[in-house]
């Protein structure tokens, strides 16, 4: 699913923007985990589980692109390096 969904996010990112698509990924995220709390069967608790799994990739994958995109390309190549570090460390 995940290579499905990453070409999905990639190119709704590349017509819509990243930002509108970033807003409704985290809507869908916010919508279906609200409606998997109030789940009444296992089927419909599946089916809600994978739209927040679908919109969670599109929110980090929107996220990162926009929150790189704003640095220095010398500075963007110490990002992959050091993002996974200070986060894996604060964990």
């Amino acid at each position: 699913m995940t290579v499905e969904n990453d070409n999905l996010i990639k190119i709704t990112m590349r017509r819509f923007g990243r930002r509108p698509t970033m807003l409704v990924a985290s809507a869908i995220q916010v919508v279906s985990s609200i409606l998997a709390t109030f789940s009444t069967n296992y089927i419909m608790f599946l089916f809600l589980r994978f739209f927040i799994a679908f919109s969670v990739s599109g929110v980090f994958e929107c996220g990162f692109v926009l929150g790189e995109g704003g640095l220095v390309p010398s500075i963007r190549q110490g990002f992959f390096f050091v993002v996974p570090i200070l986060v894996c460390s604060y964990f």
